[in-house]
């Protein structure tokens, strides 16, 4: 458990140094970094999701409460219910929606199958 939870936490890090570069190249100003999750919150994935859900955001508290970045960074969670049409609506909202630069998951492999055009083409 512990090398997830490390895990996680060098993936935000990562994923934010990311998003800086990312925000620092556009123009409007920001308050905030922001970045998506997609997983299975409720559903038969439920308990997987929780878990994923609850070590981002434990990665998050870590992350602002130390001010590795210079701005606070926040994540939208999306519920993908562990089926690929839900997990195409929650890429779709958190691209055109809440316009993040950066998603975490999905984590099934077919929602995988079902997203990955979208994601790419959306770079």
């Amino acid at each position: 458990m512990k090398k997830g939870i490390i895990f996680l936490v060098t993936l935000l890090v990562v994923i934010a140094t990311f998003v800086i570069f990312i925000n620092n190249s556009t123009t409007k100003p920001n308050i905030e970094y922001v970045i998506g999750c997609s997983s299975p919150l409720t559903g038969g994935g439920a308990n997987y999701g929780r878990s994923v859900k609850e070590g981002v955001e434990l990665a998050l508290q870590e992350i602002n409460e130390h001010k590795i970045l210079d701005k606070p960074l926040k994540v939208f969670f999306e519920d993908d219910k562990m089926d690929p049409r839900e997990g195409v609506n929650a890429i779709n909202k958190l691209i055109n929606v809440d316009k993040v630069p950066v998603i975490i998951g999905p984590f099934d492999s077919s929602i995988v199958l079902a997203t990955s055009s979208i994601a790419e083409r959306n770079k």
